[in-house]
């Protein structure tokens, strides 16, 4: 019995370290395929005949969500593919827009991520840090980081003017916290800046 016990918690460890392996390639695979779309959305939009609506390209068959953006954090090296939505699914895979249009930068954009894998970097950003926003159509914007907050959704929720320009970056708060659920939020603001502003960098 004592034989039969151990065997069993053995192949209950095999079991869990061959799932952890699994995970971590499932993910690795998940950005390689949405880096790849990405490139391809780029070409598409590149070679396309003018007024021709074209179909968004997905990273694998069943996905519901698409490639739209692509954020450079310049300080850290560090790139994400943008997702044109925030749902549960798709920010499993990579940040998402909120209630954005992915075809135009030039007005305010918000992006939200998961605190403990794509956006947790948010916790080490520095005021005056650069990024760089490239939406599908390989225009650029770089963004300068000029503020951080930390909201209550229960007692107030961000209010963006129509007319604001700049980029918002969301996550949950607070950064290595063991309860999942929670009603705050990290929000960092940044303000559009030209790229011969860079040389600050």
């Amino acid at each position: 019995m004592k034989k039969y016990s151990i065997w069993l918690i053995f192949a209950f460890a095999i079991c869990l370290l061959v799932n952890s392996f699994y995970m971590v390639a499932k993910a690795h695979l998940a950005q390689v395929l949405l880096d790849h779309t990405w490139q391809n959305v780029l070409k598409q939009n590149l070679l396309k005949q003018e007024n021709k609506k074209l179909s968004p390209l997905l990273p694998w068959a069943w996905a519901d969500f698409h490639p739209v953006a692509k954020l450079t954090f310049l300080r850290f090296g560090l790139s994400h593919i943008v997702l044109n939505t925030d749902s549960g699914q798709a920010l499993a895979f990579g940040p998402g827009l909120t209630g954005a249009n992915a075809s135009n930068i030039d007005g305010m954009t918000i992006i939200s991520g998961h605190n403990d894998s794509h956006f947790k970097m948010l916790e080490a950003l520095k005021m005056g840090d650069k990024v760089l926003l490239e939406d599908n159509q390989a225009k650029r914007q770089y963004y300068r980081i000029d503020n951080t907050l930390i909201i209550d959704t229960r007692l107030s929720q961000l209010h963006i003017e129509d007319s604001a320009q700049g980029l918002v970056l969301v996550t949950c708060y607070p950064f290595g916290g063991v309860i999942s659920t929670t009603p705050y939020r990290f929000v960092v603001q940044a303000t559009p800046i030209d790229s011969l502003a860079l040389v600050s960098l």
